[in-house]
């Protein structure tokens, strides 16, 4: 059974599309991690500054 190059194409195209979507959705997921670990980075900042706040406070 031969493979017609009209199919042939249109399964490339599928499969390029559907390799195109999972790397959209995998920048996307690696957006968010990056925000993410900024957000908990600058928590962490924060509470650091407040507990030698505290600190110096109670010396």
């Amino acid at each position: 059974m031969q493979i017609t190059a009209c199919s042939r194409n249109a399964f490339l195209n599928r499969l390029l599309t559907s390799l195109a979507a999972i790397l959209a959705v995998s920048a996307i997921f690696g957006l968010k991690a990056h925000e993410f670990e900024q957000h908990a980075a600058a928590e962490q900042l924060k509470a650091e500054k407040v507990a030698a706040a505290g600190l110096k406070a109670g010396s």
